[in-house]
């Protein structure tokens, strides 16, 4: 857990550093096009005995997680670098759970656990925290 987060914070660090100079449209595409292949590849080696079946569904699930779950969610993430420090744009992870949250809540109908009430609570008072002015 520790070496997740570290490994993390390293990252924000350097794409803070490098943020003004990489555009974030290309720095998502050319991630993406590696992994993608890299992933496929990878796939297509380990799981040669499982057969595929692209439902319509799954399809679109995919193109739905590929375009607005990963790139335009990192293009954001990327974009949001130039504008503020990496120490409050890492708050976003906080956030995102959250956001899980209450969209399973508000779509799905899921009843959360009184926990996640105290946790949201938790979460939210440590970015504000974060993000409140010292002075």
């Amino acid at each position: 857990m520790v070496g997740s987060t570290a490994s993390a914070a390293l990252a924000n660090v350097v794409a803070k550093r490098y943020a003004n100079k990489i555009d974030p449209p290309v720095n998502v595409l050319v991630q993406s096009s590696i992994c993608t292949v890299s992933l496929c590849a990878l796939g297509f080696l380990t799981e040669s005995s499982v057969p595929m079946h692209f439902t319509i569904l799954a399809v679109g699930m995919i193109l739905y997680l590929g375009i607005i779950g990963s790139a335009v969610a990192f293009v954001g993430l990327y974009w949001l670098f130039t504008q503020t420090t990496a120490t409050n744009t890492s708050l976003v992870n906080f956030i995102t759970p959250i956001l899980a949250l209450s969209l399973g809540w508000l779509v799905l109908g899921e009843v959360p656990d009184p926990s996640v009430g105290v946790g949201t609570v938790l979460i939210l008072a440590g970015v504000y925290l974060t993000l409140k002015p010292s002075g």
